[in-house]
């Protein structure tokens, strides 16, 4: 019930009065006797004692609920401890066994520690002294050298240089070049060429005497090269103990480089030269045999050229035909004059029939063979076939010594030039080994292994 519930209920059922009134209130009640009951007054002086009383009351409850809360609380804590103090009694039997479970736990804890240390010094320490006593006495240091060049012909040094990475894929000749000079350094040929070659005197009696016991993995891990295909460049890259020796051995590789580009350049255009000379005497040859064909079927016929014969034979048939046709137009004047039977009209028609007898065999002489031999028209075919095999032989030979020409001339100008675009310089510090990484790389290793042989330990124990 809320207070303006309380205050309600007053105006219709004034409050009773308790048996358990405390005094100060009965002091009040008879000092107020006085005072009219039914008076406003009193009304109020009532209504104001109720209040007191049930505000007095609500608090002597609310004291008496937290005393039993708290009675209640104390009696859960003591039969908790209770119940725990049973429970360590039962299972440790006893002060005695604690106390030598604690002596237990506390050797075990040291011997784990003493385990960790002792992990701890095998995996991390003993490594990480192992890499410094490595750097300091062991490790050789290594000076690298670094050196690029450029492989050129000269015309078409220009062609594709402003290009940019397009170009420079698409001029196959310099590429091609710097891709074989990349080659043969990463290759046996360049040891075999430091051993054998002219340079081997070069290398006794020196300190790049070394080299020449090298094998070709070993000589690839001192001798390294990449290519850049924008600028059709190749960056040489020599280490070795000292920056003298890093550039003097720089200097041999690339003698050898300008000597192997050289080389195979020369023998390219050999190649080339070879092929345009075996060109020349194949043409030469077939001319040669078109030629004797020709003379063998001007010698077999008695004759250099029959086309002669045959346009005359010709010429005679046309030259008949136009006496035949007088001929006939005198015999039909003739005839239209009713004089078939003259003397004259007589020998014309016998004129006429001897010429185109003449005309028969003349057509007869072309096309007929004679003595097993072959005809006009047949040795005609003949000798135009033998005429057209020396034309084309002829042309054959001239486009084998223009061919042969040409490449001389490309020959002599197309070879190939190595430049040194920057020149090897000793190195002013060692490129290997690298103390800081070296012992960044071994302390992470390191501390990978202990965690991890620490939690596999963990999980073993």
């Amino acid at each position: 019930m809320t207070q303006n519930d309380e205050t309600a209920k007053p105006t219709s059922q004034p409050p009773e009065s308790s048996d358990s009134n405390s005094p100060a209130i009965e002091s009040q009640a008879t000092d107020n006797q006085s005072i009219d009951p039914k008076s406003p007054e009193a009304e109020e002086e009532r209504l104001r004692l109720w209040r007191e009383e049930r505000k007095r009351v609500a608090e002597e409850q609310k004291q008496k609920r937290i005393e039993e809360r708290k009675r209640e609380l104390s009696e859960k804590a003591v039969a908790e401890e209770q119940e725990l103090e049973d429970k360590a009694v039962a299972l440790m039997q006893g002060v005695g066994e604690i106390a030598e479970i604690k002596e237990r736990m506390g050797k075990q804890r040291k011997r784990g520690l003493l385990r960790q240390s002792a992990m701890f010094l095998v995996l991390v320490v003993v490594p990480l002294i192992a890499a410094v006593y490595w750097l300091t006495y062991m490790a050789e240091p290594l000076y690298k050298s670094t050196s690029v060049i450029s492989i050129s012909k000269p015309q078409n040094g220009n062609s594709g240089s402003s290009s940019g990475l397009l170009g420079a894929l698409g001029s196959s000749s310099g590429m091609e070049d710097i891709f074989t000079a990349d080659t043969y350094v990463r290759s046996q040929a360049l040891l075999d060429d430091l051993k054998h070659g002219s340079i081997r005197s070069q290398l006794e009696n020196t300190d790049l005497a070394p080299v020449l016991d090298m094998t070709g993995e070993q000589l690839s891990s001192y001798v390294t090269s990449s290519v850049d295909i924008q600028t059709s460049m190749m960056t040489l890259y020599v280490s070795r103990p000292e920056p003298d020796q890093a550039v003097a051995l720089s200097n041999l590789v690339l003698g050898e480089i300008s000597r192997h580009v050289e080389k195979l350049d020369a023998s390219l255009s050999d190649k080339r030269l070879e092929i345009a000379r075996m060109g020349v005497t194949d043409a030469e040859t077939k001319l040669t045999a078109a030629k004797k064909v020709l003379v063998e079927l001007q010698v077999k016929h008695d004759d250099i050229d029959p086309r002669q014969r045959i346009e005359s034979i010709y010429a005679a048939i046309t030259e008949t035909q136009t006496q035949i046709s007088a001929l006939r137009s005198e015999i039909d004047k003739a005839a239209i004059a009713g004089k078939t039977d003259s003397y004259q009209a007589q020998r014309d028609r016998e004129l006429l029939e001897r010429l185109q007898q003449q005309v028969a065999e003349s057509r007869k002489s072309l096309v007929d063979q004679s003595n097993n031999e072959m005809s006009l028209n047949e040795l005609l075919m003949d000798f135009e076939m033998a005429n057209q095999r020396v034309r084309i032989a002829e042309e054959g030979l001239s486009s084998a010594l223009s061919a042969m020409a040409t490449a001389q001339s490309e020959v002599a100008l197309d070879r190939s030039i190595v430049q040194i675009v920057v020149p090897p310089l000793p190195p002013v510090s060692p490129s290997e080994p690298k103390p800081y990484l070296v012992l960044l790389m071994t302390l992470l290793i390191s501390l990978a292994v202990f965690l991890t042989a620490r939690q596999l330990l963990s999980r073993h124990l």
